[in-house]
């Protein structure tokens, strides 16, 4: 049986995999075979991500982070605090990436973008995160793009 500072240890090793292994990694179908490797098919998420609206599955985060990949090449994230209790694990990250792909409908402009993201998790017995809650400064990113975030909303009413 592992100690809870094992457990702990293990979880925030988990984190830096995810950022190394998914979120920095050029290829795009290894990111997502270790994407479906490392999360739970249970996995919930409470993601603050409004562009856009994704259903709280593994599979829309799935296509999620796939369409990151692809917008954003070069990616690099800075980890600026990390912390684990437990089975749960938190990490707040700075990210720094070039905008060579369509995000969102918003043609490559191959500007450089930084953003930073806030994340808590929950990690199963397994090791595989299985609920997760977190905010990405988009608006930042938007910015950056001269994109008004309204404009990519649809219609209310």
């Amino acid at each position: 049986m592992p100690t809870i500072e094992e457990i702990e240890a293990r979880n925030r090793a988990l984190v830096q995999r995810t950022y190394h292994e998914i979120l920095m990694n050029p290829n795009v179908d290894d990111a997502i075979r270790v994407y479906d490797e490392m999360f739970d098919e249970n996995y919930s998420d409470h993601m603050l991500f409004d562009y856009p609206v994704m259903a709280p599955t593994k599979a829309a985060l799935r296509e999620q982070i796939r369409m990151m990949l692809t917008a954003f090449s070069d990616m690099q994230a800075e980890m600026l605090h990390l912390y684990a209790d437990h089975n749960k694990v938190a990490h707040y990250a700075r990210f720094t990436a070039r905008h060579t792909g369509n995000f969102i409908g918003i043609p490559p402009t191959n500007k450089e973008v930084t953003w930073t993201e806030v994340h808590m998790s929950i990690v199963t017995d397994e090791g595989k995160f299985v609920e997760h809650w977190g905010h990405i400064d988009i608006d930042a990113v938007m910015r950056q793009l001269d994109v008004n975030p309204a404009d990519l909303m649809p219609p209310q009413g």
